[in-house]
Parts: structure tokens; C-alpha cells; sequence
């Protein structure tokens, strides 16, 4: 069914961009996505922070943004339209989308969406990816007063070094594709 593809591909999302936050895959419009530079550029209304971040989109993500829009892309509206198209899907749907996609008969321990994020942030530590590198892909605010008011260098290059570690990763040890 398209209803569970597109939930599916919630989640392959989640874990192929670094885990952002749910209200900003849920806010996220095509027009924040450039598959041919690889970039998902999201815009201070649509961040915890207000800033401007800059997700790289790695060759996973890429394929899976282009399943999205296949399903019911549309130039402007939301990566996962509600059902009738005048907004995104609401914010608990990451949540029920988890249990509708659940198999077999253990009952699911309560769930958010924002465990994936945790998920992700751990994960990505055990395969090496440094503290610093997983919070500038999940956007963490930095306190400190040169990361607050000097330093405005992007750390894309970090970012999509980050990523792709983490794909190799994740196609290596999680889904079996590599020896």
C-alpha cells in the first residue's frame, strides 16, 4: 500500500539524514531539497534554533527522497503531505506509523518518534563519528561563545563526511550489503 510505503520511507529517512528532528522532516517542503547537490537546506522557521542548517543528502537518502516524489511529490507541497494535501501530516504520525508497521505479536514498547534521533546519535557514536560531528548533523545548538557569535564556518564538509561514514556503516553492519 502506498500508505505503508511512504512510512517506510519515513523512517529510512530518519536514519539516512542523521536523525533531525521529527516536527522538521514533518514541516519539510520540496523546496528545500536539492537532489542534485545533494542538500536538504532547511530554513530558520523549520529549525528548533532558528538558524539555517544544511543536511547533505548522501546516495541513500537521495534515492529515498526520489521514492518520495514518485508517491506524491508536488513542487512546493510537503515531503509527507497530509491527506488532503493542505499541510503536512500532523506530528504524531511518525508515532502510529511505528505501530501500524509493526510485525508479530510482541506489543511495542512505548515509542516516540524522537527515539530514532536518540537512536541515531548513539548508533553513529559506536561506529565512530565523534561527538562534535553528530551534533552539527542533528543541528545541536553550541553554546560556547565562539560557536555562539564568531564561528559561521557551515561544517558541510564534516557533515557529509559524517554521513557517509554512517551510511558505509549502516549498509555494512545493519542491512548486510557489505562483507
Amino acid at each position: 500500500k502506498v500508505m505503508y510505503r511512504r512510512e517506510a520511507l519515513y523512517f529510512r529517512l530518519v536514519l539516512a539524514t542523521g536523525g533531525q528532528r521529527v516536527a522538521e522532516y514533518i514541516r519539510a517542503t520540496w523546496s528545500e531539497i536539492n537532489l542534485e547537490a545533494g542538500l536538504w537546506t532547511l530554513p530558520p522557521g523549520h529549525t528548533k534554533n532558528r538558524r539555517y542548517h544544511v543536511v547533505p543528502l548522501t546516495a541513500t537518502a537521495r534515492e529515498i527522497l526520489a521514492e518520495l516524489w514518485e508517491l506524491d511529490g508536488e513542487e512546493g507541497g510537503h515531503l509527507f503531505p497530509g491527506r488532503r494535501r493542505q499541510g503536512p501530516v500532523p506530528e504524531d504520525w511518525p508515532g502510529r506509523a511505528a505501530k501500524r508497521l509493526q510485525t508479530g505479536d510482541t506489543p511495542m514498547a512505548y515509542w516516540r518518534a524522537s527515539d530514532l534521533r536518540r537512536t541515531w546519535k548513539t548508533r553513529a557514536g559506536e561506529v565512530g563519528l565523534s561527538k562534535e560531528a553528530r551534533d552539527r548533523v542533528q543541528n545541536h545548538a553550541l553554546t560556547d561563545v565562539s560557536s555562539e557569535h564568531y564561528d559561521r564556518y557551515d561544517y558541510l564538509k564534516e557533515k557529509r563526511q559524517a554521513l557517509e561514514a554512517w551510511e558505509e556503516a549502516l549498509e555494512a553492519h545493519i542491512l548486510g550489503q557489505k562483507s
